[in-house]
């Protein structure tokens, strides 16, 4: 996380192993949320104002779309992606960047599961 006039952002990066050294891959809006190692091989990384899906090695953005919220978990599902946001007491399944289908929306403490 670092802040910058006042703006806190994300920072998505990785340590390489050789030196020890951590390098920045992107900067995301808002605070830390979920991040996702996906069967692909993408990351999948929310923030509470962004989601963004990359390619780590080389690092490459496939997409990204600012949404509100905090997500606290993803979970890949091929095609799609699961996120529950107790924030917005909502479970979620994204089929593609921006589409946003509810499965289920209530009380905080229900709209989140284990993985």
């Amino acid at each position: 996380t670092a802040v910058e006039e006042g703006q806190v952002f994300t920072l998505l990066g990785g340590i390489w192993e050789q030196r020890g050294i951590f390098q920045q891959w992107a900067r995301m809006p808002g605070l830390p949320g979920a991040l996702c190692l996906c069967r692909d091989g993408t990351l999948t990384a929310a923030s509470s104002e962004c989601l963004l899906r990359c390619r780590p090695r080389p690092f490459k953005v496939l997409w990204q779309y600012r949404r509100e919220g905090l997500p606290q978990h993803l979970c890949d599902h091929g095609n799609s992606l699961l996120l529950s946001d107790p924030l917005q007491g909502r479970v979620s399944l994204i089929t593609e960047p921006g589409s946003e289908q509810t499965l289920f929306e209530g009380e905080e403490i229900f709209a989140q599961w284990q993985v």
